[in-house]
């Protein structure tokens, strides 16, 4: 083709333009045209579109540099012009663009695909401190369990590097922080990606085994603290702890990570700015400890992230121990390996505060490998945080130096840096924007360690609509454009096979028939170009098509999400498997009719199901054992305990205390999600709970998912998904410890295991019916269940049913059937006002006038935001007791027939705060329905029990005395008042003793530290009680 020069206006017919006159596009994307560009001709070759443009010298002279042609520059442009023809009708059956140039060190050649003028990049150096390769395999993973029988699994020993695509950056172009892709059809691509990752497709590779890497935080938790140990044995702190050593033999080690540099300015490299702590190891039982303690800002979910250096001579099993309310869990490290940067131990949960018994990490000097090696302490960090790169340079939300975003939210580049990688791998062009692209797989060439079994996979989401499915890439000379010149990493291309083949089939299987298959291709996609990261097989996976409704209305949901997440799993398990001739073994699904029932006063019965098979090939394989994990207060978990069977039983429980238990299965591949949770409380070894708490809330989808208001980043109000806030499946807690609170025992199911052959409703006199946010696509209450209830009702005896769903009127009465209308008014007593409240408020009215104040979450409470609780009509002879506080009409009715009795709630009970007013409401109930409470009485001798840490308390102001701050009781009751320092008393830690025998319990800023007993003569179990507290011990916070 002859290199007619033509004006740029009369040629850019496709509405491209210099770069500087795009500053209203929300992405440039990287492809802006640079100044003095002329597009000489375009148009259709076969199923290309083909562009030849007359390039600046200088821009192709400095390709591979800043202000040059990159990678993410070529991305760009591909973007542009294919966005440009849909907007012009003219993309269909477009399958790429495919733009050509002169070489300008050849002036007089041949025209020549752009792509080609790219230079091939250096890959980044390895480590310092990164042994050889090993001349065997690495049989252990970096990180493992020192739990007794734990589990181990199909991709044990094996690391995956996880990529979710883009991020917020810090854009040149703009002058502003911006996600790399906006907001269509109300999700943002940058924010799909990392919240999939980050809430299943880890969860499913570690329970298989795996090492994991990513190359973006990990942590959604926007609050962080860092606890280091510096070379003097002092602590450099960011947020607030501490750190002590015991023991002795700890001296100065090699430079390593300093706290308190954030916000982290140009080229600041943490790892490199402070010291670190080792000691050497001793074979038996440990001679010397190192503690962080950090200062937990809120109660809440906490990755927990250890740093170190790494050497030939470091110990092989370093032993870390995460001290949590769950317990202390083990873990031993391989410190030869992965050093200088962050290696994650898992997710706990913490309450606010400083204490070390149920908020630290502990490094032990024991080694069963080596005696005499070191085990090497620097920081240790608790949560994600905030971005903390200081980029920007304005003072608006989106100009301000650093994002404004949690740092989950942030590109590669940043969470590169903030891990100690050198600026080879995260600053070679000195664009953010460009870096970025890059940065993702230099960043796991740069992680990986020699000999080590890796693998690659990069989620993203595709453009342009009207496009949908799935597309899989490899690395290939070509542009996208639907064609296969597969020459990425060894590897890579049966990585691409099985990921790709898994993903398509599951979510036909289990979702759409009709999912579009858009095959595996090759590209000239920089995440995967080989001179970055040759090191491991590499795919980018483009799940479906954020810019086409269809595929976005899947992507909003939630279960979408996860079985794609799996799918990915699922494919790398059968990747590993071929290769290595083995056969292919899934972790299994989570076991499911999870129910708790107390045996006598000590003991409970937890019972389950095998999950079922779907018959589909979607699900996991079969679990031949399980692990039974006890939690008392339903936040923080113990390290489980393995069963084989689907039946444990509990011992050495506590009349009246609650504790509450989940279930995983668990068979060669690896260990499932953990099951819905249950409880018990137990009563007297003479009767049964009298309060059955069933678990019916199992909707979890798009019309839940919380929607952030990110406006001032031009990102709208787009759909996210932080699944803790939609459906934890664990709101058992919630009314469980209600229960309790007042005194009644309960036991409690999910739905699927009451009835038939399982939990049978008749031994209870109440039911109380978890029906959450569940709606008309889930069911509230299906036929089965209303025939069951029906039943149950008509047995006769004392009978009272408590319901309480945001949706539970809409679906049955404004939506239902005519026998659902008919159970709503005969046996729940209410019918459908309106669907929403327009309020949050909800008072007590009627028969429970006395309960305080209640508040439905909006989202922040700790629940999930209750969007249109119910407005209900009491029937004929029923009474509102709740209103809501507006003047709406009913938030609750009770309604009686005969000896049965009715609470229908249309808002739900686990949703209303604070607690403490939930548990009065509780109470209330209780006492109105006549429900049997443990007396005072106590239950006798029934053995050692253990009730398990102090539930959190809530919060008051702090200013209140002792006396003021016990609830349930008033301030007569003190009996002593300490206003001396905390920790000289003779009880220590005591500020205040106060009579417990009303049900008082402690609030902050006081917390419980010891509590005495009483039994009443001749109240022993006969009576039905249990001991009740007569002294409770305070200490402040």
């Amino acid at each position: 083709m002859p290199r007619a020069r033509q004006t740029l206006a009369a040629l850019l017919v496709l509405g491209l333009a210099p770069a500087a006159a795009r500053a209203d596009v929300a992405d440039p994307g990287g492809g802006a045209l640079p100044d003095g560009t002329v597009v000489v001709a375009e148009g259709r070759a076969g199923s290309l579109w083909e562009v030849y443009l007359d390039l600046p010298a200088d821009f192709l002279l400095d390709a591979g540099r800043a202000g040059g042609l990159t990678e993410r520059w070529l991305e760009g442009f591909q973007e542009d012009v294919r966005d440009a023809l849909a907007a012009r009708g003219e993309d269909r059956d477009v399958r790429g663009v495919l733009p050509w140039a002169i070489d300008p060190r050849d002036p007089d050649g041949p025209w020549v695909p752009l792509v080609s003028l790219l230079p091939a990049a250096t890959p980044p150096a390895p480590k310092p401190g990164e042994l050889p390769r090993p001349t065997g395999p690495l049989l252990n993973g970096l990180v493992w369990s020192d739990a007794p029988g734990a589990s181990a699994g199909a991709l044990s020993g094996k690391v995956v590097y996880v990529s979710a695509g883009h991020g917020f950056t810090w854009t040149e172009t703009l002058g502003r922080w911006a996600t790399q892709r906006g907001n269509t059809n109300e999700v943002v691509e940058d924010l799909i990606s990392a919240e999939t990752i980050d809430q299943y497709l880890i969860q499913y590779l570690a329970n298989a085994g795996a090492t994991v890497f990513t190359v973006r935080e990990r942590d959604m938790n926007p609050r962080r603290v860092i606890v280091d140990a510096e070379g003097n044995g002092q602590a450099s702190l960011e947020g607030a702890g501490v750190y002590v050593e015991e023991g002795g033999g700890f001296a100065a080690g090699a430079a390593g990570f300093r706290a308190g540099l954030a916000p982290y300015q140009g080229e600041v490299n943490p790892f490199a700015q402070g010291g670190t702590r080792a000691v050497a190891t001793v074979s038996g039982a440990a001679t010397a400890t190192a503690r962080w303690t950090p200062t937990i800002p809120a109660d809440g979910y906490y990755r927990v992230a250890i740093s170190y250096t790494q050497a030939a001579g470091n110990a092989k099993d370093a032993h870390f121990v995460v001290r949590h309310p769950g317990g202390d869990t083990d873990f031993r490290v391989n410190q030869e390996r992965h050093g200088n940067t962050w290696v994650d131990l898992g997710r706990f949960w913490f309450y606010a505060g400083q204490d070390p018994a149920r908020g630290s990490v502990l490094l032990l000097n024991d080694s069963a490998l080596e005696p005499g090696d070191l085990v090497v302490a620097d920081a240790v960090r608790f949560g994600g945080g905030m971005g903390d790169a200081a980029r920007g340079d304005g003072t608006g939300a989106a100009t301000s130096p650093t994002s404004g975003r949690p740092k989950f939210e942030e590109c590669s580049r940043y969470h590169a840096q903030f891990n100690g990688a050198p600026t080879t791998v995260y600053a070679r062009l000195g664009n953010d924007r460009d870096d970025d692209v890059s940065t993702r797989s230099r960043y796991a060439a740069w992680q990986n360690e020699s000999g080590e079994d890796a693998v690659y996979v990069a989620w993203h989401t595709n453009a342009p609509n009207p496009g949908r499915g799935t597309s899989t890439y490899v690395y290939g000379p070509n542009p996208p454009n639907g064609t296969y010149d597969f020459t990425g990493a060894v590897g890579s291309d049966v990585l691409a096979q099985k990921v790709h083949g898994e993903l398509v089939s599951d979510i036909r299987a289990a979702l759409d028939p009709s999912w579009q298959d858009r095959g595996i291709n090759s590209a000239y996609f920089g995440e995967v170009n080989p001179t970055h990261n040759n090191e491991m097989p590499s795919v980018l996976v483009e799940v479906a098509f954020h810019d086409t409704p269809a595929d976005a209305t899947w992507l909003k949901s939630p279960r979408f999400r996860q079985v794609a997440a799996r799918a990915f799993y699922q494919g790398i398990v059968k990747y590993f498997a071929q290769r290595d001739g083995k056969a292919v073994v899934l972790a299994p699904d989570a076991p499911v009719a999870v129910a708790a029932r107390a045996i006598d006063a000590g003991s409970a019965r937890v019972t389950w199901s095998a999950p079922p098979s779907e018959g589909t090939g979607v699900g996991g394989d079969a679990p031949t054992s399980y692990k039974v994990y006890t939690s008392h207060d339903g936040r923080s978990w113990d390290n489980g305990v393995a069963v084989t069977g689907t039946s444990w039983t509990a011992s050495g429980l506590a009349p009246g205390v609650a504790v509450y238990y989940r279930v995983a299965g668990v068979n060669a591949g690896g260990e499932s999600f953990p099951s819905t949770t249950v409880g018990v409380a137990t009563g007297c070894p003479t009767g049964t709970a009298p309060v059955l708490v069933v678990y019916g809330f199992t909707r979890l989808d798009a019309s839940s998912a919380p929607r952030d208001d990110l406006s001032a980043y031009s990102l709208g109000s787009p759909y996210r998904l932080r699944q803790d806030e939609m459906n934890t499946f664990g709101y058992v807690v919630e009314h469980g410890a209600a229960w309790a609170s007042a005194g009644v025992p309960f036991d409690s199911a999910e739905a699927t295991a009451v009835g038939g052959s399982g939990v049978p409703l008749g031994d209870y006199a109440v039911v109380d019916w978890v029906l959450g946010e569940e709606s008309t696509v889930d069911e509230t209450l299906s036929d089965a269940e209303q025939a069951m209830i029906t039943a149950w009702r008509g047995a006769g005896g004392a009978r009272a049913l408590v319901t309480s769903g945001a949706e539970l009127l809409w679906d049955l009465d404004e939506k239902g059937s005519a026998s659902d209308k008919a159970f709503a008014a005969g046996t729940l007593g209410a019918t459908y006002l309106a669907d929403r409240a327009e309020t949050q408020g909800v008072v007590g009215a009627g028969a429970l006038a006395g309960v305080p104040a209640l508040t439905l979450d909006d989202g922040t409470l700790g629940t999930f935001d209750v969007y249109y609780p119910d407005v209900l009509t009491p029937v004929a002879g029923a009474q509102a007791i709740l209103s809501y506080d507006n003047g709406a009409g009913a938030a609750g009715v009770l309604y009686r027939s005969g000896s049965f009795a009715a609470v229908t709630l249309g808002a739900p009970i686990e949703a209303l705060y604070p607690a403490s007013a939930r548990n009065a409401l509780v109470a209330a109930l209780a006492d109105e329905l006549d429900v049997p409470t443990i007396a005072s009485g106590g239950c006798g001798d029934v053995g050692p029990a253990d009730p398990g840490p102090e539930p959190p308390v809530e919060q008051v102001g702090a200013e209140e005395t002792a006396a003021d701050t016990v609830s349930g009781t008033d301030t007569d009751t003190a009996i002593g008042t300490d206003t001396g320092t905390p920790g000289t008393d003779t009880l220590p830690g005591v500020d205040a003793l106060v009579d417990g025998a009303g049900g008082a319990h402690a609030q902050d800023p006081f917390r419980q530290v010891s509590t005495a007993t009483k039994q009443v003569a001749g109240e022993g179990c006969g009576a039905g009680g249990a001991a009740s507290p007569l002294l409770l011990a305070l200490a402040a916070l």
